[in-house]
């Protein structure tokens, strides 16, 4: 249950994303991107109705058409940010291995963590949750995320909840070759 400080925080960020997207990027917002809540007169936040709701989904995280490297190969990270923040892009090394879906899931995590970089220093923060099927890239979103996270902000931890699952012998080998490449991939670009 959401205090009503916290709803009333999400309400006014909901409404600052949909402003923002708007004026800078004419898509309609992903249903978990739309306002789905208000505030009554007598100052309580309601949840909106499915009737109420005018928004429909663009698939702005979800369009690979949307989620590819610019002409020099960068991948901006922070479409709708305002425009006294820097373009954030994400690190080349990390650029030339992700895909089209990954951009996007990187994407959501900024847009659902960090907002803005302003935003996100006068702020206690706010979460998501970050699901796909396996094999698709997670463990990747989650580190160029992480890399932009303590490049750009004044973060210096993160906690990273994951499932624990029974392995076979066959999932183990799978984890040590993608570790293999994870590490291949991040020589010489993560700090000790």
């Amino acid at each position: 249950m959401m205090t009503k400080t916290a709803q009333q925080e999400e309400l006014e960020r909901r409404q600052r994303l949909e402003e923002q997207r708007k004026q800078d990027f004419p898509l309609p917002l992903l249903p978990e991107y739309t306002t789905d809540l208000r505030i009554n007169e007598d100052d309580t936040v309601a949840q909106v109705s499915k009737d109420e709701e005018e928004s429909e989904s663009s698939g702005a995280h979800a369009n690979d058409a949307l989620n590819q490297p610019d002409a020099k190969g960068r991948v901006l990270i922070n479409l709708n940010h305002p425009a006294t923040e820097e373009d954030i892009f994400l690190s080349p090394q990390l650029s030339r291995a992700v895909k089209p879906h990954q951009i996007g899931g990187i994407r959501f995590l900024y847009d659902n963590l960090v907002e803005s970089l302003e935003l996100f220093s006068n702020s206690s923060g706010f979460g998501c949750i970050l699901a796909h099927s396996m094999g698709l890239g997670k463990t990747l979103q989650v580190i160029s995320f992480i890399d932009i996270l303590f490049r750009h902000t004044a973060a210096h931890s993160v906690l990273a909840i994951v499932p624990c699952v029974d392995s076979t012998p066959q999932d183990i080998q799978l984890m040590r070759y993608r570790s293999h490449v994870l590490h291949s991939l991040l020589e010489g670009f993560v700090q000790r």
